[in-house]
């Protein structure tokens, strides 16, 4: 669902970008850029940091917080 979610508003998001009619060439280019470096940066943390993406998704906010402390941490998550 969270991967759906981030494809579907990184795609509409890039999509926007380059339809969009900005009379500033650079300022678009640069939004552009930023676009792109972002939905890069995204496809590396869902590629490599699956098991902390699952630990923190699991469960209630309780221990949805204690996820993220023990992410911060570096101990991630108690195995289910």
């Amino acid at each position: 669902m969270l991967t759906f979610s981030a494809a579907h508003n990184t795609g509409g998001l890039g999509v926007s970008l380059y339809l969009i009619h900005i009379y500033v060439s650079p300022l678009k280019r640069a939004l552009q850029a930023f676009w792109l470096a972002g939905t890069l940066g995204m496809l590396y943390i869902m590629a490599t940091q699956v098991r902390t993406a699952q630990c923190v998704l699991q469960g209630s906010s309780g221990f949805l917080i204690q996820s993220c402390l023990r992410i911060l941490e570096g101990t991630l998550c108690l195995e289910t």
